[in-house]
């Protein structure tokens, strides 16, 4: 996820000149998610309604779905991050390497915020489920952890890597 995003946000930071540009793309991402979550339920209970049996299958919500919609208003952090540091170093008149570096800090430490949000995340489900009589390991819930930590690095760094590379490519060949 560190990978995925950071690349989007940094890369939509860098080729469009708006301010909020990051931000504007965790947005839209709230919003496929939301059109995604509720337009097939609604159509295959209006196909329902019509005794019909066209999407008999769509009123199940996608795997991915509600996973990624829970984890987007965490995402608006690494967004308003990304796009608070581009508003700094366009106000201060920052070189590029330096904007990079800082950029490169603010998601590095965001998606860190976002690790430990879907750790605590983890917790709250797991002793929901202890109580329910559920088994729960607490060694898993752990590595878990330690391990997304230390994904989050590698992957930041190739996002931002991939993002810097792409936009030098697409403003090269805008010239």
């Amino acid at each position: 996820m560190a990978l995925t995003a950071v690349f989007v946000c940094v890369l939509a930071v860098r080729l469009l000149p708006w301010m909020g540009a990051a931000t504007m793309v965790v947005v839209f991402l709230l919003v496929f998610l939301l059109v995604s979550a509720f337009v097939p339920p609604m159509m295959t209970l209006l196909v329902q309604a019509e005794h019909e049996t066209y999407l008999a299958r769509a009123s199940r919500i996608g795997s991915t779905i509600i996973p990624l919609l829970g984890q987007t208003p965490v995402l608006l952090l690494l967004a308003l991050s990304i796009d608070g540091v581009v508003w700094l170093g366009r106000r201060g008149q920052w070189a590029r390497t330096r904007l990079n570096t800082w950029v490169l800090v603010a998601s590095m430490v965001s998606m860190f915020l976002v690790a430990g949000f879907t750790l605590v995340q983890q917790i709250g489900l797991r002793e929901q489920a202890v109580q329910g009589g559920g088994g729960g390991r607490g060694g898993s819930l752990v590595l878990g952890f330690v391990l997304s930590l230390l994904l989050t690095v590698p992957g930041s760094l190739l996002g931002n890597w991939l993002a810097l590379t792409m936009s030098e490519t697409v403003q090269a060949l805008r010239r």
